[in-house]
């Protein structure tokens, strides 16, 4: 298995054998990238869930996350809702509950749904999964048994993950980013980092300020 989306994935912590590549992935865009495998590839799916879940919630820079999901279709919002409200379960991280229910309008259903996983024997079994139901999915209640055992250990993330591993020392945010696009040789201005990161100049603008005038940014960080 050596998709791109397997290889980005194993980039923030997925444990699939893929071939070793020193690209750094996007943390949100292959979230977002991950939410269409809901309709292709079980696997991928409860695998992102699980990664979220059990290894880098903290790492995410959520409100990235949300400004870029507005560029999606309401179907995949839907799902996404569905995975902030499971991460938020699991971890009591409040930015994915409210993530969640700003992705959700009243009355909106998920209007696509997978024939695997319209399964009468496993709703049976396990009863049906309360968060999709909420989007109008009659879906088993399978998702939580995602165990850690497919994932990489926090160490080794840091250790293969410029970017997150930047996240964990200044946070989540726009300033991790900026360090990390000046740092991988991405973005060499304001504007390329905003360009980059898809959000407006004014969000990055007074963080470049700070950093712009640090002599050796690149061996600092």
């Amino acid at each position: 298995m050596n998709r791109p989306i397997t290889r980005q994935l194993s980039s923030l912590g997925c444990n699939f054998a893929v071939q070793e590549s020193d690209a750094v992935a996007d943390p949100e865009k292959t979230i977002l990238m991950a939410i269409d495998y809901f309709w292709i590839d079980k696997k991928i799916f409860t695998m992102l869930i699980a990664v979220l879940k059990y290894r880098i919630s903290h790492l995410i820079n959520v409100k990235r996350l949300h400004i870029l999901s507005k560029k999606i279709d309401t179907d995949k919002k839907l799902i996404l809702s569905v995975v902030a409200a499971k991460v938020g379960q699991q971890t009591g991280d409040i930015r994915f509950t409210e993530l969640a229910k700003k992705l959700k309008k009243p009355g909106e259903k998920v209007t696509r749904c997978p024939a695997k996983y319209q399964d009468n024997y496993y709703l049976e079994r396990k009863g049906v999964d309360r968060d999709f139901k909420k989007v109008g999915l009659e879906i088993a209640d399978f998702f939580e048994e995602q165990t850690e055992k497919k994932l990489k250990t926090i160490k080794k993330i840091y250790l293969e993950n410029d970017w997150l591993r930047l996240r964990a020392l200044s946070g989540p945010d726009y300033r991790a980013d900026t360090l990390y696009l000046l740092k991988a040789g991405l973005a060499k201005n304001q504007s390329e980092v905003a360009k980059w990161l898809q959000c407006n100049k004014s969000s990055v603008s007074r963080i470049w300020s700070s950093i712009k005038n640090i002599h050796e940014l690149a061996e600092i960080i």
